[in-house]
């Protein structure tokens, strides 16, 4: 089976070929054709008749026979090297147009790869940054600190629908400024009303799950990107009072639980249950749901960073398997290993659209260890990584990026260097990761918020409404209700 390394391979060698043609003909155009190939154009009658010239006459002649002679020759060595550049240039153009239009190889050959994208890359890691807000009434409206960089809502343009229902509201309420929601990121603020929150129809970012795990101290939420123009799902990583202490912890995880459905596939159960067994796994799905039936067959977009990308994965697969591994793309920042080298395959095989970013000399990627000696009874990350790297020295110093080979553990990009950097661990993209207070577990959360939450028999919650899309609709249809949802 031919391979995407063979397939760039043939294609460098096939320009390289097409790069020496080209030499061929500039050659051919310095050089005589006789010196280059050794090609004798004369006749032996001509040599005869240029030895009796030189016999019978020795004056002017002989040098006029002799000028017509290599006249001769030159025109034959014209005519001859003009053929056969001809032909060589034609061979470069149709190699050319090969390569240019995408040269095919009558092989089966493996699907491409999903293309990184850098630009989302640094908005998703954005939503992985925000999910740490211990503040829940301004990570549910979207207001946090964290929340007004590339996912902050943009202004409503004058003209649009979303401008002249506003207006609309604001002449209702008039104790609003209207000027105040021109900007979507303060919108709920001001309004702490979900259908005043609806004339920003499809213009940011909307939570519309929210789910706090108390017990295990866990948290993700459920939005709709507009101009993602997908479901974003984030889950927190790790709420330690010490990071070290939980970094430590992670090189004694041994891989002690069966992957269901996939032959000798292990993971460590605190990370396979961290999603499927707390509340964490039915609230994202609700809130996916819902999304899913209100916005219609939206892509969906799983990310985590830490702890959190370990529980980002097993989400992305357990969605892949609901809703097609077209439909699902997972991207996580710093994550650990969490399953062996049988769990590796098969998860990227049915979410072959995921990236693994590590940064420099991030020590949590590192862990728990992986032993390249038995590779069967030891972690194994699953593909693709990107790995950031710092370039250059002294004040002449940039980021680049590597994107890895497909095995998981190419030795090349973070596996070259040594693990033991808490704070590459914190920063990623120039994005500040991890939580925003030091205490534990810690959640601040406004009396208002309550009657939008659902909270089980331990205390953990998830804080739910409908999509906005819903709303209006709800608004322009009085027929349309919902018992099960709070509508201001």
């Amino acid at each position: 089976m031919c391979t995407e390394a063979d397939l760039y391979g043939t294609k460098k060698a096939v320009a390289d070929v097409a790069d020496y043609s080209l030499l061929i003909c500039w050659l051919y155009w310095q050089r005589p054709l006789k010196s280059i190939f050794k090609i004798d154009v004369e006749s032996d009658g001509g040599n005869e008749n240029n030895e009796h010239d030189l016999e019978e006459d020795k004056g002017k002649k002989k040098e006029t026979d002799k000028e017509k002679n290599e006249d001769s020759k030159d025109e034959e060595n014209k005519e001859v090297t003009h053929e056969f550049t001809q032909k060589v240039v034609r061979i470069y153009l149709i190699i050319k147009l090969f390569i240019d239009t995408g040269f095919k190889i009558k092989h089966k050959v493996k699907s491409p790869s999903p293309a990184y994208n850098h630009t989302l890359a640094t908005i998703l890691v954005e939503y992985a940054s925000a999910v740490y807000m211990s503040d829940l009434t301004d990570l549910f409206t979207w207001t946090c600190s964290r929340c007004d960089g590339l996912t902050k809502g943009r202004e409503i343009p004058e003209g649009s629908l979303s401008f002249f229902l506003a207006e609309r509201l604001t002449k209702e309420h008039d104790k609003f400024s209207f000027l105040s929601i021109r900007f979507l990121g303060e919108a709920e603020k001001v309004f702490k009303s979900r259908l005043m929150f609806a004339v920003i129809l499809g213009q940011g970012f909307e939570v519309i799950e929210l789910v706090v795990d108390v017990q295990s101290c866990l948290q993700a939420f459920v939005g709709v990107a507009d101009d993602l123009d997908a479901i974003v799902i984030a889950f927190r990583g790790t709420q330690e009072t010490s990071i070290q202490n939980w970094i430590e912890d992670l090189f004694w995880k041994q891989l002690d639980f069966d992957y269901p459905g996939c032959t000798d596939a292990k993971v460590h159960h605190g990370f396979f249950n961290a999603y499927n067994n707390t509340i964490m796994r039915s609230g994202i799905l609700d809130g996916v749901s819902r999304a899913k039936e209100v916005y219609g067959d939206l892509k969906i977009m799983v990310t985590g960073h830490s702890m959190g990308g370990a529980m980002a994965a097993f989400c992305g697969l357990d969605l892949a398997l609901m809703y097609g591994s077209e439909n699902v793309q997972v991207m996580t920042f710093g994550q650990p290993r969490i399953g062996n080298a049988a769990f590796a395959s098969y998860y990227s095989k049915l979410v072959p659209n995921t990236f693994r970013v590590t940064h420099e000399h991030d020590m949590v990627p590192h862990l728990p260890p992986y032993y390249r000696y038995f590779p069967e009874k030891t972690y194994h990350h699953f593909p693709t990584e990107v790995w950031l790297y710092n370039v250059g020295f002294g004040f002449l110093i940039y980021e680049a990026e590597k994107i890895c080979d497909d095995s998981g553990e190419d030795p090349d990009c973070s596996r070259s260097v040594s693990g033991n950097s808490i704070s590459d661990h914190l920063s990623y993209y120039g994005v500040e990761m991890g939580c925003d207070t030091s205490s534990k577990c810690r959640i601040v959360m406004a009396p208002s918020l309550a009657s939008y939450g659902k909270v089980d028999d331990n205390g953990n919650f998830a804080l739910s409404r409908l999509p906005s899309k819903f709303i209006l609709k709800m608004k322009t249809e009085p027929g349309i209700s919902d018992t099960n949802h709070r509508i201001d």
